[in-house]
């Protein structure tokens, strides 16, 4: 990981220009993505801040990862504005979330599954995604599918989210 945060933080605003996941080899000319995640919030004590982040890139796994199981209480409340979160990583999503609570405002390109992926714990998540360019499969993804105002728009494979807020267990 770029950069993981895995014991208590709260109520801190972070900023960080880049998160880059990769290294250069000079002597060959090759980027190699080292980071599986650029932003990786392991804990349930990760609560209420603000990341402020330029752009994500160059990971082997998501840019954005929250949680990683649903077993435990799982990062709540944090606020992600991010310029770009940039993949090349067919099989992943540019953010993968396991959280409550959260709010993700972001843009991603490059070739990636889903732009936002909610998993089985997400709960009450929002979500912007202003721009999702090179997504493979649905820009927003949620397991199981209980979505409740979530609206799409697309144009040549390029698809803009206005709103899209997560309210498991209620019906739509």
């Amino acid at each position: 990981h770029v950069l993981q945060i895995a014991g208590a933080v709260h109520r801190n605003q972070m900023t960080f220009g880049e998160l880059n996941g990769s290294g250069y080899d000079s002597t060959t000319g090759t980027v190699t993505r080292i980071a599986l995640n650029g932003l990786h919030l392991t804990n349930s004590e990760v609560s209420y801040n603000i990341f402020h982040v330029g752009g994500i890139h160059d990971t082997a796994n998501s840019g954005l990862q929250i949680g990683s199981s649903a077993s435990g209480v799982q990062p709540k409340g944090n606020h992600f504005t991010i310029g770009e979160i940039s993949m090349n990583a067919a099989s992943y999503n540019a953010a993968d979330s396991w959280g409550q609570w959260n709010f993700y405002d972001f843009y991603a390109a490059g070739t990636y599954t889903h732009a936002f992926k909610a998993q089985s714990s997400s709960t009450f998540e929002r979500v912007n995604v202003r721009r999702a360019q090179g997504v493979t499969g649905a820009i927003v993804n949620h397991i199981p599918s209980d979505w409740k105002n979530d609206y799409y728009e697309g144009n040549n494979g390029i698809r803009n989210v206005h709103r899209l807020s997560i309210n498991r267990g209620e019906s739509t």
